[in-house]
């Protein structure tokens, strides 16, 4: 599907480009962002983005004559990942502004509305709150939540200063396109908000703190890169004709993009130099997948928040559905404020909860987890000790709370 996705979203660039601009631009523009080497490889690890962009390129697409279909791909955009949802808010607004779309206004703000205020009910029944993605991926990345506060190194107040340079950039360049409204201008803007979120969250954002050299291949990158390769094309092969000898002015725009293009895929290099040591822990996940598979006898599985391989392998090589693993993101240690066993006798009543209500029958989780060890400490009753796995660094073990008062 990520991979579909990635390839129908190049399709709907050109589609876009070829409409706004020339065939030339076009075919330019495809080529630089579908070969982009960054997103090449993140659209055939089986993320969200390449979905959620589909969604979003596939709305302008219908504009101006599908309106309020148009608003409701926006909406399903917002409900793949947390930044897709501002993008997608962020285009119904831009929309509205833009005089070509003023007759749409109405039917898009009812196709984006009416099922976003569904999605936010969702979120408030399950999450108590509304905007739970947009909220935790803000406190998450941006105001650091998650993240230590460490002293930048030089490499890191490197990228920050840049990053601050090309939000304001960013912030100029969206103001233009908001005061020129071209026909292009929302097209535009969805490359221009990818930029500026990347500017806010390393330039102004804690995410910075843990900042590696890898982020520059890192799938974050990936739009703000295709969207700098159709920039270029505008720029060399639709602008640059237009100031003077329309030939030669050609000439120069394919020379600059088939060189550009060319150096794009020396991305490669430090790419698969980053990710090909990481083969023998792809086995070791695997490996783990094994184990799991071979304790579980049904119902669900708990497992660590941030092993994505682990999730893959459980998935595509074990036939465990995904509706039957849990993320221990979610467990209720994740939002007890202060220490959970000072009042356990309350607390045993959420973490019971949690336990039965979605049928946790397998816990995997990393051998020292404090919660976890002491939970287990204080309910033996509840748990029973498999085995110890990855080199003894994930413990894994069989779960029957059974009733609550035993």
């Amino acid at each position: 599907l990520s991979a579909f996705c990635g390839s129908l979203s190049v399709v709907l660039i050109v589609l876009l480009l070829k409409r706004h601009f020339n065939l030339g631009v076009a075919i330019a523009g495809g080529l630089l962002a579908g070969f982009n080497p960054i997103a090449v490889f993140s659209d055939s690890i089986g993320m969200q983005e390449p979905l959620g962009l589909a969604l979003l390129l596939g709305g302008l697409l219908l504009l101006p004559r599908q309106p309020l279909l148009c608003g409701f791909l926006w909406a399903l955009g917002g409900m793949v990942r947390a930044e897709y949802w501002v993008f997608g808010a962020g285009l119904l607004v831009a929309a509205v502004v833009i005089r070509f779309y003023r007759k749409q206004a109405l039917p898009l703000v009812i196709g984006w509305g009416v099922p976003s205020l569904l999605y936010m009910k969702y979120m408030l029944d399950h999450t108590g709150n509304p905007i739970y993605p947009v909220y935790w991926n803000f406190l998450a990345g941006t105001a650091g939540r998650w993240m230590q506060d460490v002293v930048l190194n030089a490499e890191q107040l490197t990228v920050q200063l840049v990053a601050r340079i090309v939000l304001l950039v960013s912030l100029v360049l969206a103001g233009w396109v908001l005061w020129k409204r071209p026909r292009s201008a929302l097209f535009l803007l969805l490359g221009i908000g990818n930029i500026i979120l990347i500017g806010i969250v390393l330039g102004l954002g804690k995410y910075i703190n843990g900042y590696i050299t890898r982020v520059l291949v890192d799938r974050l990158l990936a739009v703000p890169y295709g969207y700098v390769g159709i920039f270029l094309a505008i720029g060399a092969l639709y602008l640059l004709p237009r100031q003077g000898h329309r030939i030669a002015g050609l000439m120069a725009g394919w020379a600059s993009v088939l060189l550009v293009f060319g150096a794009s895929q020396l991305a490669w290099v430090p790419l698969l130099n980053y990710y090909e040591p990481l083969r023998p822990l792809w086995d070791m996940e695997m490996e783990l997948a094994d184990q799991v598979e071979f304790y579980y006898h049904g119902g669900t599985i708990a497992i660590p928040e941030d092993r994505q391989a682990l999730t893959y392998g459980l998935v595509r090589f074990q036939g465990i559905e995904g509706k039957n693993l849990e993320g221990q993101m979610y467990d209720p240690f994740s939002y007890i404020e202060g220490d959970p066993f000072q009042d356990w006798q309350k607390n045993r009543q959420l973490v019971w909860r949690w336990l039965t209500d979605h049928n946790i029958t397998l816990l995997v989780f990393y051998d020292g987890k404090p919660q976890y060890e002491e939970m287990i400490r204080r309910e033996p009753g509840w748990f029973d000790y498999e085995t110890s796995a990855y080199r003894r660094a994930v413990d894994i073990y069989q779960v029957h709370p059974g009733d609550l008062n035993d």
